[in-house]
């Protein structure tokens, strides 16, 4: 009983010790408060989402934190932007972001759910922007 409590015990201490580590690592980041330690924003954007206003939610942050912020789910950061600028480059510059190679062809309901021009294999953008 006793091994099984400490192991608990240092299991918990890991974890909060981790999610405190990655709370200041992007602490410099904006970001709305979190709802909960260890499950940061999640419950908020739980709750916008049950009442059918996580768009609302979304827009309320982006008026507050700017068009890119960060948010947490869990002991996870999670990034969210609305400036078509950054979500171009993602798509199309960076180069940690890479392109497959190859994508199987999908279907459902015999409609295919994947091209083989979509913006995931298709490099230098110029096909899928508007």
């Amino acid at each position: 009983p006793g091994a099984i409590a400490a192991f608990i015990l240092s299991s918990f201490l890991a974890t909060a010790l981790f999610t405190f580590e990655q709370h200041q690592k992007f602490a410099d980041f904006p970001q709305p408060p979190r709802a909960s330690f260890f499950q940061g924003n999640w419950p908020t954007l739980k709750a916008a989402q049950d009442e059918n206003h996580l768009f609302d939610k979304l827009g309320e942050w982006v008026d507050v934190y700017g068009e890119t912020f960060l948010f947490w789910r869990q002991y996870g950061p999670k990034y969210f932007t609305a400036d078509p600028d950054v979500v171009k480059a993602m798509l199309t510059e960076i180069s940690i972001f890479t392109k497959f190679k190859f994508i199987p062809n999908r279907s459902l309901f015999g409609q295919r759910m994947t091209g083989t021009s979509s913006f995931l294999t298709v490099t230098g953008g110029s096909q899928w922007a508007i």
